[in-house]
């Protein structure tokens, strides 16, 4: 992609040149950047994918059972353009429920072709606080009375 400039030349003046601008339309490819993602109930997450194609793609985020995703109160998509045919879309999702620990879908389609990558969510167990230890201080005071 890009201008180009062509000369013509047959030996006889004048020579003639023409710029020309070559677009090359290409299918999407889509690239999730994890397969496997973890995050504990009710944190916040990103998940990433990178598009490329031309002309220009509609993509979206889905579910495992094909729902689209759009933004509103839990889940917003985010687009990341890099000209001249590249897009970063991440979709984040605030305060992750138990629901959503499933797979989804990076999806990008244009005139010529479609693509998507898919990303699984799955739950990390956040593990219990131990109860605090004594310190050493308190280790060294304390005293133990016995009788025999």
């Amino acid at each position: 992609m890009g201008v180009y400039l062509c000369i013509a030349n047959n030996g006889i003046p004048p020579l003639v040149s023409k710029r020309t601008l070559v677009s090359v339309h290409f299918p999407p490819s889509v690239q999730v950047t994890n397969g496997l993602v973890g995050t504990p109930l009710g944190s916040e997450i990103s998940i990433t994918c990178r598009i490329e194609a031309s002309p220009r793609p509609v993509y979206y985020w889905a579910t495992g059972d094909g729902g689209i995703l759009l933004t509103g109160a839990r889940y917003r998509v985010r687009e990341d353009r890099q000209p001249p045919y590249s897009y970063r879309v991440t979709l984040e999702i605030s305060g992750v429920n138990n629901d959503d620990f499933r797979p989804y879908a990076c999806v990008a389609k244009n005139a010529v072709g479609e693509a998507e990558d898919t990303v699984q969510l799955h739950r990390i167990e956040v593990p219990a606080r131990p109860p605090p230890r004594a310190s050493a201080d308190a280790q060294s005071r304390s005293e133990a009375h016995c009788r025999l």
